[in-house]
């Protein structure tokens, strides 16, 4: 991804005038008026990014408990939607139910110990983010409750099923206070059904399975599951498209760019976004 600041980036493409008067390629002031003609929001600064895989430009903002969102087209057609998903920031509560096959419950302490591994991993990724823009603590966290069962004992995902009520019974089978969790997150690890992923911002609610085409276990791969839940999944429930992100980009590790969850501080006074008491 290609964040850009108005009078550096793109100045090398010829501006053109689409049919709605909007200058092409935009410019953060331009599409900070669209903010403001679409959704009445009073914003200066905001961040455009270019997606090339999908010949595109994306604006992200969360503001007030709604994200807002703008695509512009090459052809100049300019796409909005807002959602009020939980914000990407602060720490975060995850009950995280493992539904594992029975060839990796034989190797269940490896399994654990590399799981909660990856998981730290995560956070330390988020701390790394922190430090770069001069943060003393990470803009999010994840305080995990891990549950490791059998297949026996959690139902399988199942897109026609409310995964959420499994979830409420097995919170009150074990003793367990549901409400004190910002996010539910299941890993569907069947081997015998290899399948991807969900999230759902309505809910707060994702789900990954085993997307692998063999069963060996190893640490990567359980890396690779983190990622998914960590940055693709709960990054729906934060209210991600895919449309943000082209797949050739690295975007520091992360699902997309920085920008467009507010880890950046866009309008200069030292502050990222989506913590900052005078936002954009």
């Amino acid at each position: 991804m290609r964040c850009f600041v108005v009078f550096i980036l793109l100045s090398f493409l010829i501006s053109c005038e689409k049919d709605d008067g909007l200058v092409f390629p935009p410019t953060q002031e331009s599409i900070a008026s669209e903010f403001r003609n679409r959704f009445g929001l009073e914003v200066q600064q905001v961040p455009v990014v270019f997606n090339e895989f999908n010949s595109h430009y994306v604006s992200v903002i969360y503001l007030n408990g709604t994200r807002y969102r703008i695509y512009l087209t090459n052809s100049g057609q300019i796409l909005t939607n807002r959602i009020t998903p939980l914000f990407p920031k602060g720490q975060q509560r995850v009950l995280c139910i493992v539904r594992l096959p029975s060839l990796f419950e034989q190797n269940l302490d490896f399994f654990i110990r590399e799981w909660e591994s990856a998981q730290t991993a995560i956070n330390e990724q988020h701390a790394t983010l922190a430090q770069q823009n001069g943060l003393e603590n990470s803009l999010v966290s994840f305080k995990n409750d891990n549950y490791y069962v059998s297949q026996n004992d959690f139902p399988a995902w199942d897109p026609n099923r409310n995964s959420i009520e499994d979830f409420k019974l097995f919170a009150a089978n074990n003793q367990i206070d549901i409400a004190t969790y910002d996010i539910l997150l299941l890993l569907d690890l069947d081997i015998n059904n290899p399948n991807g992923g969900v999230g759902s911002w309505e809910s707060a609610f994702a789900k990954v399975g085993w997307f692998y085409e063999d069963t060996d276990l190893s640490v990567e791969r359980l890396n690779g599951i983190a990622y998914a839940a960590y940055h693709h999944e709960i990054g729906h429930v934060w209210g991600w498209e895919h449309e943000w992100t082209d797949p050739y980009d690295n975007n520091g590790g992360f699902i997309t760019e920085p920008s467009l969850f507010g880890w950046s501080d866009i309008n200069g006074n030292g502050v990222p976004e989506i913590i900052d008491e005078n936002q954009y």
